[in-house]
This record gives structure tokens, C-alpha cells and sequence, in this order.
């Protein structure tokens, strides 16, 4: 598995399902995923997620038949409640046609990845086994797959982040 460049402390913690209260359409268990989950944290505001939210489609459309799951966890800036409607037209218009859920007051995004440290990102992915234990994650805030220039930020490092987050899904996939 590769090593993330930030947050390394977090493999092996769980990722809680049943901390989500707001899903759009029924809420999903780790019985719901059939080898891998891949939770993205997105909000409307953020270019970074306006540029990622097409490749974490591309890597549902990919492995998704292989048994990846995806869902994009929005966490509005600043904190508040976003009518589901909009967070559903919000993700068609930036490429994402997955599983969707809202964390309005941030509550799983602080206590998965802002507590207790200084994160630069709060556009963060993890993925899961289908235990829900945290495998690998990306600090954010962009990933996208090389010959895709967005302007913004180093496009090495999202090129970068991209190829490791395909090669754990990978590898997590071949697990048994």
C-alpha cells in the first residue's frame, strides 16, 4: 500500500458509517460494499473538488465492477443545511453521478480528519476495506489522472495522489 503524505496515524482507525445522518436515498452499512470503499469529502465552493469529483467517477466507473464503492460526503462552507436537491445537481454538474451524503455542521469530517491536527484540506478521501477500517487517504485537496491540467495547485503532486490512490484501490481489490 503506499504511504500517505499526510495522516498516516488514521490507518487502521475505523471509518464510521452510522456517524452520517443526512444520505441522499437509503444509507449504506459496510454490507453494502463488496470489497473497497472510497469516501471522498467535496463541498459546491471548492475548485479542488470541482476538478476531482470527475476522476473519483472515473474510479467508480472503473472498479466499481470489481466491488469499489464511491461516495461523495459534502461538507458545505461554511457550515450549514443544503437542501439535498442541491447537493444532487451540485455533484451532476462537477461530473459525479455516485452515492452522496451531507455532513452539514461537519461533524464526521472533525472527527474524522480535522480534530486534534492542522489540516490543510478539507477536501480529504479515504478508503476503506469492507471492514471500514481506513486503508489509505489523501490530504487533498486535488486528484486527478495525468493530462488533466485544472490550474490549480502543483499538478505533479494530484497526478501523484491519483496514481497512488489507484494503485491502494488496487491492491486492496486483490485482497481476498
Amino acid at each position: 500500500m503506499p504511504s500517505p503524505r499526510e495522516g498516516s496515524g488514521l490507518l487502521g482507525r475505523p471509518f464510521e458509517l452510522d456517524g452520517i445522518e443526512s444520505w441522499i436515498g437509503d444509507p449504506w452499512s459496510y454490507e453494502d460494499v463488496p470489497k473497497a470503499l472510497l469516501v471522498r469529502f467535496w463541498t459546491d465552493t471548492c475548485p479542488f473538488c470541482e476538478a476531482s469529483l470527475p476522476a473519483l467517477q472515473g474510479l467508480a466507473d472503473e472498479f466499481g465492477p470489481r466491488g469499489l464503492r464511491t461516495l461523495g460526503l459534502y461538507h458545505p462552507k461554511p457550515p450549514r443545511t443544503v437542501p439535498p436537491s442541491e447537493v444532487q445537481e451540485a455533484a451532476r454538474e462537477r461530473g459525479y453521478r455516485g452515492k452522496l451524503a451531507l455532513d452539514p455542521d461537519w461533524r464526521v469530517l472533525r472527527k474524522v480528519w480535522l480534530d486534534g491536527d492542522d489540516r490543510r484540506a478539507t477536501s480529504a478521501s479515504f478508503l476503506m476495506d469492507r471492514t471500514g477500517k481506513i486503508r489509505f487517504l489523501l490530504p487533498g485537496p486535488l486528484f486527478h489522472p495525468p493530462g488533466e491540467d485544472h490550474g490549480l495547485g502543483d499538478p505533479q503532486i494530484a497526478v501523484g495522489d491519483y496514481r497512488d490512490l489507484r494503485s491502494a484501490i488496487e491492491i486492496l481489490l486483490e485482497e481476498p
